[in-house]
Parts: structure tokens; C-alpha cells; sequence
């Protein structure tokens, strides 16, 4: 399969030039719209799982507030034979879950929980080296070379059409500002002819990719 670049230039005439800076950008933002709105079972693909533990080498909590790391899909912990799914908790109630006298709360090896706050991922009992705690999570690309690449680690396969799309339509609303200050109008109606058709075009691959 031809690389991403080549794959666009098909899209919006191989007589044009891409920006390819701004393509790599383009198709980074593009793999986050589209992973966010995947249904859960090709989210999964874009999936990658964090090991907590003492702090000393896996850390107690999961930092949220990083480039790569999205939405939480779930959580296991180890009781020290099984990794046990872990129930979700909501913030307000997480001291309760260290409480044993909360029984719609209490968190232990068995029956495990976890929580979010201050934007960090926390599972109770406390994941240790021995017994961790796992975090599944989206994972987004945070740099994409379109000349490099003719397909993603982590990014289903049946999406990847929509990340060409993505890049072609941005690229074609670079070309019709370009024309508004060229005024040159034949033009214009032209790229935005192909532009609307692209559009279209994603919105209903998307749709039906949500729809899976």
C-alpha cells in the first residue's frame, strides 16, 4: 500500500502539492477525532495498558495529563492469582473506598475498584510489585510522518481510509483560503466541488464505522 502522502495526493489530484508539515499535523489530530468516536470494540486496537504498582519501577497512580494517554476503558488488579476487573468509582466516594465500613464501597484484592481524580488514574487496594493494578486506556499517535507510513500501530486497519480523508479535506480548506485571497473564483468552485464531496464522503465512512 502506498504511503498516507501518496494516498491524499489520490484523493486531491496529483498535479497539486501537499503541505506536508501541516499534513503530519493534520493526521495526528485526525487519528484523535476518529479513535474518540470509534465504537468500543475497534477502540480497543488503540488501547495500551499501564502497570501500577509500589512507585518503584511502576508508578502508584497513571498521570492522565499526557499527550498519548485518552479515555480509561477499564482497570484490573491482581489478587495475587487472577487479574480482577475493577469497579468504577466516582471521585467524591473514593476515600470510601479504603473504609470498611462502606459496604457499597470498600475496595479489596477480590473485589477491586478504581477511580479518577486530580486527573490521575487510582486503583484500591493499593496495586503493589507483586499484586499490580493494570489501566487500560486509549492510546493516540502524537507524531505521524505522512511520507513514511502507509499504516498505524495501535489504529484499526478498517479506520485508517478515514485518516486520508481527514488530511485531504484539511488540505483542500487550506487550498480554498489560499483562492479567497487569489480571487480567482473558477478555482474556488472547483476545489470547493471537491471538497464538499470529500466531506461528505468522511462523514458517511465515519457513520457507518460507528455503527460497527
Amino acid at each position: 500500500m502506498a504511503n498516507f502522502d501518496a494516498q491524499i495526493l489520490d484523493l486531491i489530484g496529483e498535479s497539486t502539492s501537499l503541505d506536508e508539515t501541516a499534513a503530519n499535523q493534520w493526521v495526528v489530530e485526525g487519528a484523535r477525532e476518529i479513535i474518540m468516536q470509534l465504537p468500543l470494540t475497534l477502540q480497543e486496537k488503540c488501547s495500551d495498558k499501564a502497570t501500577l504498582g509500589d512507585g518503584s519501577p511502576n508508578p502508584t497512580t497513571l498521570d492522565l495529563d499526557t499527550a498519548s494517554y485518552g479515555k480509561v476503558l477499564y482497570c484490573t488488579r491482581n489478587n495475587g492469582s487472577y487479574d480482577i476487573p475493577c469497579r468504577f468509582v466516582e471521585s467524591h466516594n473514593a476515600h470510601l473506598t479504603e473504609d470498611s465500613t462502606a459496604t457499597n464501597f470498600y475496595a479489596t484484592a477480590d473485589d477491586p475498584a478504581y477511580f479518577i481524580r486530580d486527573n490521575k488514574v487510582e486503583i484500591r487496594p493499593q496495586p503493589t510489585d507483586a499484586q499490580g493494578g493494570f489501566v487500560y486506556h486509549l492510546n493516540y499517535p502524537t507524531s505521524i510522518d505522512v511520507s513514511a507510513v502507509d499504516s498505524l500501530a495501535s489504529f484499526p486497519i478498517e479506520a485508517e481510509h478515514l485518516l486520508v480523508l481527514y488530511v485531504a479535506t484539511k488540505q483542500l480548506e487550506q487550498f480554498l483560503a489560499d483562492e479567497v485571497a487569489n480571487e480567482d473564483s473558477e478555482l474556488y468552485a472547483m476545489i470547493s466541488d471537491q471538497y464538499a464531496k470529500l466531506k461528505a464522503n468522511y462523514s458517511v465512512s465515519l457513520a457507518t464505522i460507528k455503527g460497527a
